[in-house]
């Protein structure tokens, strides 16, 4: 179906690259919370990936245990306290350890904000290629508004359910 497509696009889309830039500069910061240069390579990356995709409302780093590293908000450069992860993001952490590669967190609320989300919560592997350790996690914070809910508005059959 066309929103199983575009889930899976977001699942592939967001998972790590194989450069493996991102998951160093976790493991620098992991070292060295102070580390300036290992936060200007994450803010670029991650700042190039939010103007290539504007669903991405947020984007969130913690390690592989759910400590958090660092946070960029689309609206904001600079960091940004990171929340807990609640028991809806410490199934998906388990989950991603599990499978190491990307789930989705369904739709929910962040912070007590009134707009619900979905969440993409990828690994970092310290050999992407070879799948190695995860050291660290990505959540991407999707707003469905860009991309989802026209989706939906584009449904071809007229359907309380949506079901052909």
């Amino acid at each position: 179906t066309e929103i199983r497509r575009w889930l899976d696009d977001r699942l592939v889309f967001l998972a790590q690259p194989a450069d493996n830039l991102a998951a160093r500069a976790v493991l620098r910061l992991k070292r060295d919370p102070g580390d300036a240069a290992a936060r200007r390579e994450l803010d670029l990356r991650f700042s190039q990936l939010r103007q290539a995709d504007p669903e991405i409302r947020a984007i969130r780093i913690y390690g592989a245990d759910g400590e958090p590293l660092a946070g960029t908000v689309a609206a904001a450069q600079e960091d940004v306290l990171l929340p807990p992860f609640d028991l809806t993001h410490a199934d998906a952490i388990r989950q991603v350890h599990a499978a190491g590669k990307p789930v989705l967190v369904d739709f929910h609320r962040h912070d007590g904000n009134a707009l619900p989300v979905l969440d993409v919560l990828a690994p970092l592997h310290d050999d992407p290629e070879a799948g190695g350790r995860i050291v660290g996690l990505v959540l991407f914070e999707i707003d469905p508004s860009h991309g989802f809910y026209p989706l939906l508005d584009t449904w071809p059959v007229p359907s309380r359910t949506a079901e052909t």
